[in-house]
């Protein structure tokens, strides 16, 4: 059985609160946190990271898996996605290193998901150094899924 959890991610909104989620018993869960993870608060500077650390755990699980949805992009320049440099850290470790574009098309349901083990995440978020004035007030946003199986 999967059960698939949404986590929204905006490069331009609100930080959100983590929570527990539950599933009964007999079904696997995942704890990780639910909001939007950057804040316009935290606006991003070509070349400059902008970082958002916690952590996801399971139970009855045997399987994790992260993929995005719903991209969504607010500019007239183009690839503004693409400028977006991801970096997802898992303890430490680099499990992904690309742009947002690439992970939500690479990435894009359960079938797809990036298989990862429960822990500390660090999702860093990185305007590529070489964009131009044409991406400022750009804005993208994606939804976050981590998905269990048991």
């Amino acid at each position: 059985m999967l059960v698939a959890i949404k986590v929204a991610f905006a490069v331009i909104a609100a930080l959100g609160a983590g929570f527990h989620l539950a599933a009964p018993m007999s079904q696997p869960s995942v704890s990780a946190p639910s909001g939007a993870l950057f804040a316009a608060g935290s606006p991003l500077v070509p070349g400059r990271a902008v970082d958002r650390s916690f952590d996801v755990s399971t139970s009855g699980a045997t399987y994790l898996g992260l993929y995005m949805t719903g991209l969504h992009t607010s500019c007239p320049a183009p690839d503004a996605a693409s400028r977006l440099q991801l970096t997802v850290i898992r303890d430490g470790r680099p499990v992904y290193a690309g742009d947002v574009d690439d992970f939500a098309r690479t990435h894009s349901a359960p079938s797809s998901a990036l298989q990862v083990e429960p822990g500390t995440f660090d999702f860093r978020i990185r305007l590529d150094p070489t964009v131009d004035n044409s991406y400022q007030g750009c804005s993208s946003q994606v939804d976050i899924n981590w998905m269990v199986a048991q």
